[in-house]
Formats: structure tokens, C-alpha cells, sequence
């Protein structure tokens, strides 16, 4: 048995993958060659009742993607935020703190700088975004009525509406059952229904 071979004239596809660095500074372009600071993430959020506690403190990882060794360095911009750098062997942590004491109720943004001077992409920033609420109270928590069957109304009785958090302060309020009766459904904190 005699084999024949022939010549197939199809063409041949060959993917080609181009991976590329690039990097972002006003001074100098950041080469393959050199070290580039990278962040795990870019944006933090925190949120609390005002004239409540701090929230929980979140982490930044910082390291380096390129060539060589870094040194980071992190900048707080403001009175209510607060950081602490943490230098690792494989990775630098930046532990970012927000103050709830030395803000009012309402959204705060500010961002804090991230530095490696050996790097052409530095600095980095992180966004913090801190939303602080209102914190509203009552007092008392609850009111007990008691009267006899087909007699008089009993007296009515009062709750107290508290800004714990400061600030100007709107509420509603609102009642569920018939047989009661509000003075006031809205108002401004602090107030009395």
C-alpha cells in the first residue's frame, strides 16, 4: 500500500499576546525595568451615628508589580482621618482610622496619599468617604395607658424626640393603631409629641 502526501494550502492562525506596563507621573514614564506601586483598592467607606463610636479601621495592601524595592509612605490630609503604615516583607499595609468625634452629620470625602518615591507611578490615592447620620431617641422607649370600659380618656402622657448626633435634625412620626392620638406627626429635633 502506497501512502500519498499532499500539500494543504490553509492558513494558519497564530494568537499573539503583548503585555505592556504602562504608568502615570508628570516627572517621568514608568519603565518595565523599574518598581510600581500598586494598591489593592483605590476607595474606602466608612459610615456611624454622630457622637457614636468610631467605625471599624480598614486596610489598604500596597506593593510593589515591578522591578526592585519600595518604600511607602502614606499621608493623612485631615483632622479626621487618620493612618499607620505597616512594613512587610512581601507587602506594606496601610491601616486607615476615621474619628467620628471631629465630624458633624453629613458626608465627608478627602483622600489620603500613597508614596514610593522609587516608583514613576507614585503617589496613588486613596478616597475615603465617610457618611455620618443623625442619631435619633426616645424617651421614653414606651407608654402605658390604662382607663376603664366606657369611661374617661386617660390623661395623655408625652415622649421626648433627642438629636443625640447633633446638627439640625427633621423627624416624622407616625402611629399605627386608631385608638391613638399624635399632637404632631413632624418637627424639628429636639422636640415633644
Amino acid at each position: 500500500m502506497t501512502c500519498q502526501t499532499r500539500k494543504l494550502s490553509l492558513p494558519l492562525i497564530i494568537a499573539v499576546t503583548l503585555m505592556m506596563a504602562f504608568g502615570c507621573s508628570d516627572d517621568e514614564p514608568t519603565s518595565p525595568n523599574m518598581p510600581i506601586l500598586s494598591l489593592s483598592q483605590d476607595s474606602l467607606l466608612f459610615t456611624a451615628v454622630a457622637g457614636g463610636s468610631n467605625p471599624p479601621v480598614q486596610k489598604v495592601i500596597v506593593r510593589n508589580v515591578g522591578f526592585g524595592s519600595i518604600t511607602t509612605e502614606a499621608i493623612s490630609p485631615t483632622g479626621w482621618i487618620a493612618v499607620t503604615t505597616l512594613h512587610g516583607a512581601d507587602a506594606d499595609t496601610i491601616l486607615v482610622t476615621v474619628w467620628t468625634g471631629a465630624v458633624t452629620a453629613g458626608t465627608h470625602i478627602d483622600s489620603v496619599e500613597v508614596r514610593a518615591d522609587e516608583t514613576g507611578n507614585s503617589p496613588q490615592f486613596i478616597k475615603v468617604t465617610f457618611s455620618v447620620y443623625e442619631a435619633i431617641d426616645i424617651e421614653p422607649a414606651s407608654l402605658v395607658f390604662s382607663a376603664l370600659s366606657g369611661s374617661e380618656n386617660p390623661d395623655t402622657q408625652y415622649f421626648e424626640v433627642i438629636n443625640r448626633g447633633g446638627g439640625f435634625m427633621t423627624y416624622s412620626a407616625y402611629k399605627s393603631a386608631s385608638w391613638l392620638t399624635l399632637t404632631k406627626t413632624t418637627g424639628n429635633a429636639p422636640d415633644t409629641v
